[in-house]
């Protein structure tokens, strides 16, 4: 039941398929090597991990980056393990009935909660009738919120037990200057979104994103970077005309560019005509617009934004920047509030 689909937690899925005890996991001794071992020769000439870094750079950075965050994972992971047997030791239990008292203190949904979720489920496109797809409703929502049940009993034992998380990273440095920008310019946290106008998975997030300015407030910066990608015909246009009516005004342009992602689309969405129109209807100066248009300038400025996500190695959109650190994808709203909270 495709419309019914949610990403789970790594921690959720250890927490609710654990059938009993945790115990450590067998491991095997794993030979180490130091990245001097690591070479090829050409010619009697050794080529190392060094050169690599050197002449690679994105690449190699890019593998250090995603090993570092596979390993993070783990700890983490293993830190939840240790204080929930922790927790379980403290209150004479064993850890399943821990986690058992957890998910049994969850209360079924009303039949007023499951005619809600339906009635969105339809409003993003579901033919299934009521009927159908009662059973998997109350599944789906006694696991959500089994998962948040869990989430804040996590969030509990981090308080109680000082978790304290430290990853390390090389933050990634972009130019914001003059960029769209939403939020406390002073905030901790900053968020970069690279989109794509036509991007159907930029336009997915953009649901996701509002929530978040909306929970977060003046906590957050939200700043905008142009990433058309050459496959789609219409973008460049749409970004062309979003940075024209931001030359005019800031806050008509975030009202436009919520317009670029409408839901309802059609062949004429972004279209040269259809660009025109939105901005005519935010009764943006059309004869500077139209100048706007032409100007060589405009190009440029997104053409800089394209060529600064290649050199950070970006690869699609949206691909987001939090405080420097790089998040490729739309994923769902649980991850960037995690993200979000880390950095804090």
């Amino acid at each position: 039941m495709k419309h019914i689909g949610k990403t789970i937690l790594s921690i959720s899925i250890f927490l609710f398929l654990h059938s009993g005890e945790m115990k450590a996991e067998k491991t095997s001794k794993v030979p180490e090597f130091g990245t001097s071992q690591l070479y090829i020769q050409i010619d009697g000439k050794k080529i190392t991990s060094s050169d690599v870094e050197s002449e690679m750079g994105n690449e190699y950075e890019k593998i250090v980056t995603d090993a570092n965050d596979k390993l993070f994972k783990l700890l983490e992971k293993l830190g939840i393990r240790k204080m929930i047997q922790m927790e379980a030791t403290e209150k004479k239990i064993s850890v399943k009935e821990y986690t058992d008292r957890i998910n049994d203190s969850i209360q079924n949904p009303s039949e007023a909660e499951l005619l809600t979720k339906y009635q969105q489920l339809k409003d993003e496109g579901s033919e299934e009738h009521y009927d159908d797809l009662r059973n998997s409703l109350i599944v789906f929502l006694i696991s959500e919120r089994r998962e948040k049940a869990m989430r804040e009993e996590i969030s509990r034992l981090k308080k109680k037990y000082n978790y304290i998380a430290k990853l390390h990273h090389v933050p990634k440095e972009v130019d914001l200057k003059g960029e769209p920008t939403q939020g406390n310019k002073d905030a901790p946290i900053t968020i970069v979104e690279f989109t794509d106008f036509e991007c159907p998975f930029c336009q997915r997030f953009q649901s996701v994103g509002k929530r978040l300015r909306k929970k977060y407030g003046d906590r957050i910066k939200w700043v905008v970077k142009d990433f058309p990608l050459q496959f789609h015909p219409k973008a460049l246009g749409a970004h062309i005309a979003a940075n024209c009516v931001l030359k005019q005004s800031q806050d008509k342009y975030w009202d436009y560019f919520e317009s670029l992602f409408t839901e309802n689309r059609t062949e004429e969405t972004l279209s040269p005509a259809w660009l025109k129109q939105k901005a005519k209807d935010l009764k943006i100066d059309m004869k500077a617009f139209n100048a706007c248009l032409t100007d060589e300038s405009i190009k440029k400025e997104i053409a800089e934004d394209v060529n600064e996500a290649v050199r950070l190695g970006m690869e699609g959109t949206p691909t987001f920047l939090i405080n420097g650190r790089m998040i490729a994808g739309s994923l769902n709203q649980e991850a960037y509030e995690e993200l979000i909270e880390f950095f804090r």
